[in-house]
């Protein structure tokens, strides 16, 4: 496989491996009849590999990786905060904890 192959594949392969979870929680939430949560992740994943494609190293050899990321890690980010919000988790401090629950 010649090099830049293997960019392309480490390129793609990696972001969407980075987003595959957020396909499979909408999948999950798309079959549970959580809607809104649902359309939202499938919208983020279909947004995520139209960037990710576009923003290709190989299409914009001049431009900084840095700066080819960075809207990949806004919508990574995007699609973390709906599913911690919905999951009754939050962030605090340097770590994750479980906010109590208040429907028992």
């Amino acid at each position: 496989m010649n090099d830049r192959k293997q960019q392309k594949f480490g390129w793609i392969g990696g972001w969407l491996g980075g987003f595959i979870w957020v396909l499979i929680l909408s999948i999950i939430f798309l079959v549970q009849g959580k809607g809104v949560q649902a359309w939202i992740g499938l919208a983020i994943t279909f947004s995520a590999v139209i960037v990710i494609v576009y923003s290709s190293p190989w299409k914009h050899p001049r431009t900084m990786y840095r700066l080819l990321m960075m809207p990949i890690y806004v919508l990574f980010f995007a699609a973390c905060c709906p599913f911690f919000y919905r999951s009754g988790r939050s962030v605090s401090g340097a770590g994750m904890t479980t906010a109590p629950d208040h429907h028992a």
